[in-house]
């Protein structure tokens, strides 16, 4: 699994996102949920 912070977020339709993997600009697919930490508004 990559570092959360080579993949970039390009688009998310409910729960299946595409991202760009930034190390190799490879566009991946997933599902998934994104998680925002406690605190952040």
């Amino acid at each position: 699994m990559q570092d959360l912070d080579e993949l970039v977020l390009l688009e998310s339709d409910g729960v299946l996102g595409k991202y760009l993997y930034t190390k190799t600009n490879e566009i991946m697919e997933g599902v998934g949920t994104i998680a925002v930490p406690r605190g952040i508004r």
